[in-house]
């Protein structure tokens, strides 16, 4: 059951562009300033992952193994 969103503040100064579920239960939120978050714990916290690209990411698409990000500029980048 979900519970309603709480606001709160992050350092995280960028537009939510999507979301992903993996069904290793990890939460993946991107960003139009190339920003890639990551959850373990069901959203409560999250992590920046580093990584080699820049831009604005559109969408994440979760897979069996991995979850593929990509961004309005063909970037695609592949986390596991």
């Amino acid at each position: 059951k979900h519970q309603p969103a709480l606001e709160r503040h992050s350092s995280v100064d960028t537009s939510l562009e999507a979301l992903t579920f993996h069904p290793d239960g990890r939460v993946i939120v991107v960003g139009s300033r190339g920003d890639v978050l990551e959850s373990r714990d069901d959203g409560r916290t999250f992590t920046r992952l580093e990584h080699p690209f820049g831009g604005i990411y559109r969408g994440a698409l979760a897979m069996p193994d991995h979850v593929l990000v990509y961004g309005s500029r063909w970037q695609v980048l592949r986390i596991r």
